[in-house]
């Protein structure tokens, strides 16, 4: 019935087991189950979980498929809840788990279409605040010059640097 908490459910009973073709059940029933999952973090760390089983276990074309599927799955993240700063570390969380998911199946060329992914979003996200800080010092000079009419040796002498430093 709630397919977040069946899934890693499956996942652990499929650990737990010691014979294979039930361990091997239960994972596939834990992906089933996974793909119900409707929000996009809880679907790629269940993923996350059935490769590193199936990883465990020496199923490596298993493992990678689970991990082809969560990374395909993290493309969703841009609608997920979460926004700002908290979106983009949980993005680039699963990102590295999958990553290091592919690095263990010795899957170079995947790792490194993973981490293309990761990098990516480092350089969009160096820009935002970039061009968010150039704003607030442009903000800073023309509201303490217009508004508060402070001489320009205490705004550039003094606020710019604090600002800068901070």
């Amino acid at each position: 019935d709630l397919p977040e908490q069946s899934a890693p459910t499956l996942v652990q009973l499929a650990r737990l087991s010691d014979q294979k073709d039930e361990s091997s059940d239960l994972l596939a029933e834990a992906r089933g189950v996974a793909e119900e999952i409707e929000s996009a973090e809880p679907k790629v760390l269940a993923l996350i979980e059935i490769a590193t089983v199936y990883e465990q276990q020496s199923d490596r074309e298993q493992s990678r498929e689970a991990l082809n599927r969560a990374f395909e799955v993290c493309e969703d993240f841009e609608s997920a809840q979460l926004v700002g700063l908290s979106a983009d570390f949980a993005e680039e969380e699963v990102l590295l788990q999958i990553m290091d998911g592919f690095l263990k199946l010795q899957d170079l060329a995947q790792a490194t279409e993973v981490a293309d992914a990761i990098e990516r979003k480092d350089l969009d996200g160096f820009f935002g605040l970039m061009i968010d800080n150039l704003i607030q010092l442009i903000l800073i000079v023309s509201l303490c010059r217009e508004l508060i009419h402070l001489p320009d040796e205490y705004i550039f002498g003094k606020i710019l640097p604090g600002a800068a430093f901070s």
